[in-house]
């Protein structure tokens, strides 16, 4: 009789955790490839201060949401890095920042790819700093460009890279 208790008792909480599994996997929601998610700066991004290789922080702007389902909520953070910065130059070089976009978390934690790529470059006045130089005075030549800034509160897109299962937020 003991044995045919614990044989009960063993295949019941098989089934139950079994049955929580399965579930769990039922709900899960499919993120496609290259769904659109919304990026935002959270401050002024320039050469000065990021330098190549630097982290970038930036968020998810608006919820990515699937089948009304939240699936990366706003705010989420997003790991950008720099991948070229240049500061402004002389004879009126402008300079220049360039954010590659890698990933962020989903709500359940699921590290999620993304592809984007955000530059600004400053404005040049090469030809303006040359033109009085040559004419009016050598020191014009000194003169340098606009910085390559990316302001806090812009937006850009990105994109997912592949195909991801979330467990939604309840």
């Amino acid at each position: 009789m003991r044995k045919n208790f614990y044989f009960y008792l063993v295949m019941f909480m098989v089934f139950v955790f079994s049955a929580d599994c399965f579930a769990q996997e039922q709900r899960k929601i499919k993120l496609p490839s290259q769904t659109l998610v919304v990026v935002r700066t959270s401050q002024h991004i320039d050469a000065e201060q990021f330098k190549v290789g630097a982290n970038v922080p930036l968020d998810v702007a608006v919820d990515v949401k699937v089948d009304d389902e939240i699936l990366i909520a706003a705010g989420a953070p997003i790991m950008a890095v720099v991948d070229d910065a240049e500061t402004e130059g002389m004879v009126g070089q402008g300079g220049l920042i360039s954010v590659s976009i890698q990933s962020t978390t989903a709500v359940d934690g699921t590290v999620v790819a993304l592809s984007g790529h955000l530059r600004a470059k400053g404005e040049s006045e090469v030809g303006g700093t040359v033109a009085v130089g040559l004419i009016l005075c050598p020191l014009a030549l000194l003169n340098t460009g606009e910085p390559g800034v990316i302001h806090g509160g812009t937006q850009m897109r990105a994109f997912t890279v592949g195909e991801y299962k979330i467990l939604p937020r309840r």
